[in-house]
């Protein structure tokens, strides 16, 4: 297990509701309601579907989801956390 010393995080939740409305999206940028005082780890999971979703392009002000092309054609969540520790 690993042990981590910090002062500060800077925590960000929330989820993205996909809904196909006839185009089908793979990449969802996504922007914090505040600037992180640096690059978080973030980590994404799928509800209500089977599809895989990364975050690419991560940045204090926020990152990209990108959607694995799995089979779903109604509406799915993908949920996501990001912590900056400093």
């Amino acid at each position: 297990m690993a042990v981590y010393e910090f002062n500060k995080a800077d925590i960000a939740t929330g989820k993205y509701v996909y809904t196909n409305n006839g185009v089908y999206k793979t990449e969802i940028p996504i922007t914090f309601d505040k600037r992180m005082s640096g690059v978080p780890k973030v980590t994404l999971r799928s509800v209500l579907s089977n599809k895989t979703a990364i975050a690419q392009n991560v940045t204090p002000e926020g990152f990209t989801i990108v959607i694995s092309d799995g089979d779903n054609d109604g509406a799915f969540e993908i949920h996501y956390h990001a912590i900056c520790a400093y």
